[in-house]
């Protein structure tokens, strides 16, 4: 970009100098940096990676719906790498930029309109019987010694249900996750890391294998049976379909244990056993699901490209400019009650706002209602084994990643 259009210092409204955004640092902690931006700077343009930074949740909340902002286009300049480089991390790019949430093309409208019936709330509500039942099955089996939560717990619990969902059977899940695994490094990964494409590259080519020769040719639930027909659509190319279980199956496995591991860490000092679990009311339960979202959700930020140049508060964004809306800075904006809402059902919560865990608009989350699903029956699961009493607080391990909350352990004390 031409340093030019972006005078010294701009987006810098007082305060002290605000350092790069990707960091060490911010990547083990983003908070601190988030709150010096809401505070100081909060639409902040970051010259290392040459893009605009939004903090605070009235405005990324607006422009979230702003049609001016678009997905990320796909870097077309990747092609001119050097070799080996270009042969592993090419393939890797052109399979996520037909992901829905980073694409605008037709045919990912297209699929999210054909997979959008088999994931409203009414339809995902046939799966709570069975989904409580695993979660129950899950938490009973956690050993009485030293456990950990993601391990035993929390990621179990969340490929199951992206295994039912798709139709597959529980040992399907096992695999889904190993292939989720490095396609989720990659996209937690700032830049275009060879080491992380290394590992996604492989995933992707064994992904669409499994799609087309045994997803697809199986299809027996609503989810996978929309997929199966989204293959017959002439919009729609095959690889459009592999990257709409991919995003599925990403989104599925990894955010939602992380959502699991941060519910569960807000109650360690609530009491356990049944006897406290039916004190809770589904409302209640609800409501602390979607403050878990708001603290610290696993997906916290949303990429976005400006299509056509535009002010906003202030500060022109370019076309082309890539801008960045910080999810996770907006839940933690507490300027009157905006960013600090409760449960979109119910309305009751800390504030008047929901949260913008899922996202807003065009490019909202289309597993949320399942997902919402699968944490209240996690947490409930959870206090009902007196689980989130055990946690050893001390002993937690996150991810070091930018754009992406995720743990690497959540140790259990022995009963």
């Amino acid at each position: 970009m031409n340093d030019s259009l972006v005078p010294a210092g701009m987006g810098r409204a007082d305060g002290p100098p605000i350092p790069p955004i990707v960091t060490p640092e911010s990547r083990r902690d983003p908070y601190p940096l988030f709150r010096q931006l809401r505070e100081h700077s909060p639409v902040h343009f970051d010259e290392a990676t040459s893009s605009w930074y939004v903090s605070r949740y009235t405005d990324v909340a607006e422009l979230l719906l702003d049609p001016r902002l678009g997905a990320h286009d796909f870097p077309e300049w990747i092609h001119g790498l050097p070799e080996p480089d270009r042969s592993v991390i090419v393939p890797v790019e052109e399979h996520l930029a037909r992901w829905p949430v980073f694409s605008d093309r037709p045919a990912q409208v297209r699929l999210r309109r054909l997979l959008q019936p088999a994931l409203t709330r009414s339809a995902v509500q046939e799966l709570e019987p069975e989904i409580t039942r695993t979660a129950r099955r899950v938490a009973a089996a956690l050993p009485a010694g030293p456990a950990d939560l993601l391990a035993d717990f929390a990621r179990p619990a969340a490929r199951w249900t992206v295994a039912r969902l798709l139709g597959l059977p529980e040992e399907a899940g096992r695999q889904l996750e190993e292939w989720s695994d490095p396609l989720i490094d990659y996209v937690g990964t700032p830049g275009m890391d060879v080491a992380a494409a290394l590992g996604a590259a492989p995933a992707v080519a064994a992904l669409t294998g499994f799609v087309h020769e045994e997803l697809l040719p199986r299809a027996s639930t609503p989810a996978a049976v929309a997929l199966a027909r989204a293959t017959r659509d002439p919009e729609v190319e095959p690889e459009d379909v592999v990257a709409m279980v991919a995003q599925l199956v990403t989104g599925g496995i990894e955010p939602t244990a992380t959502a699991t591991c941060v519910a569960a860490l807000r109650t360690t000092g609530a009491g356990g056993g049944q006897e406290s679990a039916e004190t809770e009311t589904e409302i209640e339960t609800e409501i602390e699901i979607e403050e878990a979202l708001r603290a610290d959700p696993p997906f916290q930020i949303a990429v976005r490209e400006a299509k056509t140049s535009f002010d906003h508060r202030g500060h022109r964004f370019t076309a082309g400019q890539r801008v960045v809306l910080l999810l996770a800075s907006a839940g933690q904006d507490d300027s009157g009650t905006r960013g600090r809402g409760g449960c979109p059902v119910t309305g009751a919560g800390r504030g008047s706002e929901p949260h913008l865990a899922f996202g807003r608009g065009r490019h909202y989350c289309l597993g949320a209602p399942l997902a919402r699903l699968h944490l209240r029956a996690a947490l409930s699961a959870l206090r009902e084994a007196g689980v989130p009493a055990r946690i050893d607080r001390a002993a937690v391990v996150r991810g070091e990643f930018f754009g992406l909350a995720a743990y690497r352990a959540v140790p259990l004390r022995a009963r």
